[in-house]
């Protein structure tokens, strides 16, 4: 059975893509998420977050913190928030430390980082804003499959599997208790 985001049924799970920095980037890739409409799966740009928006991130299972690379690279990074380097300044363990400090509670997170430009043999070159949308876009969709949709996959494999089989095996320990009474 094929899965798609935009099939999924509301999970109770809360996942947060939170792009740190205003820019055409970032504002199609948080209207990109907006679209897939998954409740309870938010987008946002955080550059400025208010007190009921970090709040509402503090109760959040899951979030990933977008930001673009400073550095020349071809490939993104990504990495857990808690083992990301502490020296650069857009790194996001600095909000997650005043979340649980002031909510006792942060999200499990991930630091995507894009990048921008690539170094080739002619020198440093632009990427593409559609190329790194695209690939940021199949990133998150992975994460959100695995951490967010993941136990509801599951669950509605478990019941489209329990609706499949007969009656009998449905309701083993019915049919079992029947049987002691027959042999009683």
């Amino acid at each position: 059975m094929s899965v798609t985001i935009s099939s999924m049924k509301p999970s109770e799970t809360k996942f947060w893509v939170i792009c740190r920095e205003d820019n055409q980037l970032t504002q199609k890739l948080v209207r990109e998420i907006s679209y897939w409409q998954i409740p309870g799966l938010r987008a946002r740009l955080g550059h400025q977050m208010s007190l009921s928006a970090a709040a509402a991130i503090a109760q959040a299972d899951y979030a990933i913190f977008v930001t673009l690379s400073e550095n020349p690279r071809s490939h993104m990074q990504l990495h857990p928030v808690s083992s990301a380097p502490t020296e650069d300044v857009n790194n996001p363990a600095s909000f997650l430390k005043t979340l649980r400090q002031r909510h006792s509670r942060a999200p499990q997170s991930w630091w995507l980082q894009l990048p921008t430009t690539e170094v080739r043999h002619q020198g440093v070159k632009p990427i593409p804003v559609e190329q790194t949308l695209s690939r940021a876009i199949s990133q998150i969709e992975v994460f959100v499959r695995n951490y967010y949709l993941q136990p509801q996959l599951q669950q509605n494999a478990f019941a489209h599997q329990r609706a499949s089989m007969p009656a009998a095996s449905r309701q083993p320990e019915k049919i079992q208790a029947e049987k002691l009474l027959q042999a009683a």
